[in-house]
């Protein structure tokens, strides 16, 4: 076996209950969940969103839930008054939804900075930021818990100028993370498509007992050619089979406790 992977999905889309949980039980495996507290039961990017009953029955089958916060605003363009309030009362209504205690926190479109992540850290033991292939990024035996790294996988590799720019430049000449707005983000996702199982294959096979991979998906579709946002179902299912088969799968607030 492998060392630790972490499946996770941002936004709480029906579309990973209805599509994503069964394909997840088939082979024997849970997810981490961020939800945007304000959305349940209601659309964002046009898909319905998890309701409260959704969410309840994710926690029986032994799926975490984590904080998406409130409204999904880019957390470094706020004062730390609504940043606290984004924080705080997201965390505080999945816990009243869940009656589970909600540990993991998704940043918005990947964005924080040193102060969004010291406020996180009064709420929070987690903390996620996601990241485009190419590079990898995977997260150490001992990693900063605030700072840990998922890899987005709607993306089609070796296509993304714009994020190596802002990987390999960008970051080399800023003192925090790169911020990236929400405006930024939609045009850069345009035109990415869901990643093949094959370079999944190569990630967990090459990854080595002391580290830790964690993925991020968004909408899981039922059409041959899934939008953006999206990835296949078919595409998932055999991804799917290949972390099943050769990872150590955890929730991401069993990370730490199993590294």
């Amino acid at each position: 076996m492998s060392g630790k992977l972490s499946i996770t999905f941002d936004d709480a889309l029906e579309s990973i209950y209805s599509i994503a949980l069964p394909e997840l039980e088939t082979v024997g495996v849970t997810a981490t969940v961020f939800v945007i507290s304000d959305l349940v039961g209601k659309k964002y990017q046009c898909q319905p969103v998890m309701t409260k009953q959704m969410l309840k029955s994710l926690v029986s089958k032994e799926w975490e839930i984590g904080s998406h916060t409130v409204t999904h605003p880019n957390l470094t363009e706020l004062s730390d008054h609504q940043l606290i309030k984004e924080l705080r009362d997201s965390k505080k209504n999945l816990e009243e939804i869940t009656s589970t205690k909600v540990v993991s926190l998704a940043y918005p479109f990947g964005a924080y900075d040193n102060r969004v992540k010291a406020i996180a850290a009064r709420h929070y033991a987690f903390a996620r930021s996601v990241s485009c292939y190419p590079p990898l990024r995977v997260n150490s035996l001992s990693p900063d818990l605030l700072g840990l790294t998922a890899m987005s996988t709607y993306e089609r590799a070796f296509s993304l100028p714009l994020h190596i720019f802002d990987n390999h430049i960008a970051r080399r000449i800023s003192y925090r993370p790169r911020a990236r707005n929400s405006t930024t983000t939609n045009v850069i996702n345009s035109s990415r498509k869901g990643l093949e199982a094959r370079f999944v294959r190569k990630w967990v096979r090459k990854l080595s007992r002391n580290r830790w991979l964690i993925l991020c998906f968004h909408n899981i579709s039922t059409k041959t050619l899934p939008t953006s946002y999206s990835i296949a179902v078919e595409e998932f299912r055999e991804i799917a089979k290949v972390i099943a088969k050769n990872a150590d799968v955890v929730n991401l607030r069993e990370g730490l406790q199993t590294t």
